[in-house]
């Protein structure tokens, strides 16, 4: 059924101008492979029956598309009998609904498509279905074979965009880039990692040309940046899609590294990202102080502002509101990148436990800085602190504001906005909880009540990630060993994290070995969080900046800590047949270059190489290191 189909198709846009006619071709005999390898070896093959090629594109005599980034539009093709993915709920029908949204994210992943559209073909009929990164929504079922001028209509307008784009969801700020480029960015002299590499395998994938406009000057310049290594890829449809890469900017010939963040901001967060780097860096030059601990916002656009009604706004949940709805839903979003030109490595890759903590010391300061000028981040997280190295003003910083929040900060010397003065408001959007769940506050588990997302619960949020870093990639003596990662940190439900976390203050403890700095540091950092922590009848003393950074000043002023003692790989704990976790204590690891080490097995994956595959109910929630608690179960993402 599919070639008469492909035939039928190509006879339809047969009479259309040749720079407007697609080219189909059927997709099923083929396993489609994630654009981004780094997801590959998890996924669940996808084979769209039917994909359409944009006008121009050439393939051999016998060679078939196999990559998404090749494809515009997907084609499934179902039985006249089979459920409809609208008006029915069926096991079947869901199956489909999951597969158009799947066919669409892939499209929208390789391509950077603001959206992506399917056919669903169901014996003589048809859908039209509009997928972006809020929702979707679909056409009414029409007769194809009776109506043939629906799909001829559909596909003519399909390639007769109102923009300079090729088609309708093809973003004309973004295209992808040849080899000739790519080549231009592996000249050493030009573009090179810090160690002066080029590493291919971790360079060219999906490499693309993005323009965003500079915010120097009245007039907006666009500036054009080479897409190069993925640093994090949401792979999810349905979410804010985001997509973090180092880049090189056009021409730039110093090679300097950049941070390009794309994403879906929800129009339920009133302030883009941009506005709180903006607002901490006002604050800085007004009270003169340096800006340190934080990345700096380079340039960056809010498209879904600048480009009203257009495709930069993602409007599917506003198209499927009740026709009398007042306003846009506030699940739309906007798309939004920026640039920062803070470029890190993760705390997970720490060249020594020196630095780690040097590291994470300077982020402290750096959220504080932010806090003084109003902005709390309420989102710390092991992946939103990074180690800067080099001769640098500072060692780490914190990144990704888009879960934070203007705040009154006077009481604590620091400030407000002029502009933001409504009490009610600060509070409002306090109560929402957002973050990631594995780093959350004890108080923030389980709310009996509306509790406000205060400093202290961000500060307290910093001794859990260095508690998780120490736990997995240290060589401590804990009886556990790698299994006492689930044991602190266990993702069942909120009443059970919660219970641990309050199980680790109250008895647990951690030797490192030959690490009597970070050892004594770890036990310090234990006992300001267990005393900062709400218990009846016993006074709380509310973890401070000051009190944090100075822990982790007396540590670092200590004598004994390790040279090169980097981070050690996690290799997961054992599970036994009924997936219980084998507690058998840590496996010290020797060094790379120790002969007596090597072994010719396959080294097991860790679970932060190989995440999770997402199940079709969830596809809404971001994977990160081989679980699924991410963002706030509250909160909006």
């Amino acid at each position: 059924m599919y070639k008469y189909l492909v035939d039928g198709f190509e006879v339809l846009c047969n009479d259309m101008d040749i720079d407007k006619r697609p080219s189909f071709y059927q997709g099923a005999s083929k396993q489609w492979l994630s654009p981004y390898r780094s997801w590959r070896r998890h996924q669940q093959f996808m084979s769209p029956d039917i994909v359409a090629l944009p006008p121009g594109t050439t393939l051999g005599p016998n060679e078939q598309p196999h990559e998404w980034k090749q494809v515009c539009f997907v084609v499934e093709v179902k039985g006249s009998n089979h459920p409809d993915p609208i008006t029915s709920q069926s096991e079947k029908a869901i199956e489909h609904r999951v597969q158009i949204m799947r066919d669409a994210g892939n499209v929208m992943l390789a391509t950077g498509s603001l959206c992506v559209f399917v056919i669903g073909i169901y014996g003589q009929e048809a859908r039209i279905f509009r997928v972006d990164h809020a929702g979707a929504v679909g056409s009414c079922r029409f007769n194809y074979t009776a109506q043939p001028e629906v799909l001829w209509q559909f596909i003519w307008c399909f390639f007769h965009p109102n923009t300079r784009a090729q088609f309708i969801g093809a973003d004309d700020t973004c295209w992808l880039a040849s080899a000739e480029d790519v080549a231009w960015a592996n000249l050493k002299e030009v573009c090179t990692t810090a160690d002066g590499r080029w590493d291919a395998n971790a360079e060219e994938e999906s490499n693309r040309w993005v323009k965003i406009p500079s915010n120097e000057g009245e007039h907006s310049i666009y500036q054009e940046y080479l897409l190069l290594r993925p640093i994090y890829v949401d792979p999810n449809t349905f979410c804010p899609a985001t997509c973090v890469r180092q880049a090189v900017l056009k021409g730039d010939q110093s090679g300097k590294r950049y941070i390009v963040k794309d994403a879906w901001r929800q129009r339920a967060r009133k302030h883009p990202e941009m506005a709180f780097y903006e607002r901490i860096e006002q604050y800085c030059r007004e009270k003169g102080v340096p800006y340190t601990g934080i990345a700096r916002l380079a340039n960056g656009v809010d498209f879904g502002c600048e480009h009203p009604k257009s495709l930069h706004e993602a409007q599917s949940m506003s198209a499927n509101a009740p026709s009398d709805s007042p306003t846009l839903h506030p699940r739309d979003r906007h798309h939004m990148p920026i640039v920062l030109d803070t470029v890190g490595i993760p705390l997970d890759q720490f060249p020594s436990t020196r630095v780690l903590i040097e590291a994470l010391r300077d982020a402290v300061k750096g959220h504080q800085l932010a806090f003084l000028a109003g902005v709390m981040h309420r989102d710390i997280s092991k992946g939103n602190i990074l180690i800067l190295l080099g001769n640098a003003l500072f060692k780490g910083f914190i990144c990704d504001l888009d879960c934070s929040s203007f705040i009154d900060s006077t009481a604590f010397g620091g400030s407000r906005l002029q502009d933001y003065n409504d009490e009610d408001t600060l509070e409002h959007d306090l109560k929402e909880r957002t973050g990631t769940f594995r780093y959350f506050a004890i108080e923030l588990l389980h709310k009996t009540a509306d509790v406000l997302h205060r400093v202290h619960h961000d500060l307290e949020s910093f001794y859990w990630v260095i508690l998780w870093i120490v736990v997995r990639h240290t060589d401590h003596e804990h009886p556990e060993g790698a299994a006492l990662c689930s044991t602190i940190f266990p993702t069942e439900n909120e009443i059970i994290a919660k219970s641990a976390k309050i199980a680790w203050l109250s008895d647990g403890e951690i030797t490192i070995r030959g690490n009597k700095p970070l050892t004594d540091l770890m036990t310090n950092l234990s006992a300001l969080a267990e005393n900062s922590r709400k218990r009846k009848n016993r006074p709380v003393d509310p973890l401070t900046h000051e009190a944090f950074i100075l822990v982790l000043d007396e540590a670092l002023k200590a004598e004994g800590w390790p040279e090169n003692d980097k981070a050690r790989p996690f290799v997961p704990p054992h599970v036994d047949a009924d997936g219980k976790v084998v507690k058998t204590g840590t496996k010290r690891t020797r060094g790379a270059d120790d002969e007596s080490n090597r072994s010719t097995k396959r080294k097991k994956p860790s679970a932060e190489e190989v995440p999770l595959p997402q199940s079709e109910e969830a596809d809404n929630v971001a994977i990160e290191e081989g679980v699924n608690p991410e963002k706030s179960i509250d909160g909006t993402a």
